[in-house]
């Protein structure tokens, strides 16, 4: 199975999720996450939570974010 790159990273980081210890920026942050507000952090995490310890360096492109959110959509609809 051949997994691409916006993939490969949600599987990763579901994976990383059980183990994280996250920043007090990222516990502090409270945030609605909503479609817009994924896609905003999806291009920068540090810039949109600043204090982040996440190494994540973000889509930088549009599509790449526009392709990550719907496949989480795709997965996790009901």
């Amino acid at each position: 199975m051949h997994l691409s790159q916006s993939e490969w990273i949600v599987r990763k980081a579901v994976w990383y999720n059980f183990r994280y210890s996250y920043s007090a920026a990222n516990k502090n942050m409270a945030v609605n996450w909503e479609e817009k507000t994924l896609y905003d952090y999806l291009l920068n995490p540090k810039k949109y939570i600043p204090g982040t310890k996440m190494v994540f360096p973000g889509l930088k492109k549009p599509q790449e974010r526009a392709d990550l959110i719907s496949y989480l959509k795709q997965t996790t609809a009901s």
